[in-house]
């Protein structure tokens, strides 16, 4: 009569799960970190989307998870000096004219 359990076959599974887990995390995580989702100053220093210091926190809105937000500002003439992509851009109710 056997009365132990084979436990080799049940450690690969689980060890194959933790290492499919641990690459998600180490490609998934980026991604999250890299998100830089902003709100347009209301005296910012340029036009110039890509400009860090114009947007708050101190970060432009460039990548597929990020998201611009735009309200009241004596700037509201907005240019691009590098490609940029977002997921979305948010106008506030009241927000100003921008082109």
């Amino acid at each position: 009569m056997k009365t132990s359990i084979d436990c080799p076959t049940i450690a690969r599974p689980a060890a194959f799960t933790v290492t499919l887990c641990a690459l998600l995390l180490v490609f998934a995580v980026p991604q999250f970190l890299q998100a830089a989702s902003a709100t347009w100053k209301s005296s910012p220093a340029n036009g110039n989307w890509n400009n860090n210091g114009n947007w708050t926190p101190a970060s432009a809105p460039n990548g597929p998870g990020d998201t611009a937000t735009f309200a009241i500002s004596n700037i509201n003439g907005v240019f691009l000096s590098l490609n940029t992509e977002v997921n979305s851009i948010i106008f506030n109710a009241g927000a100003s004219a921008f082109t």
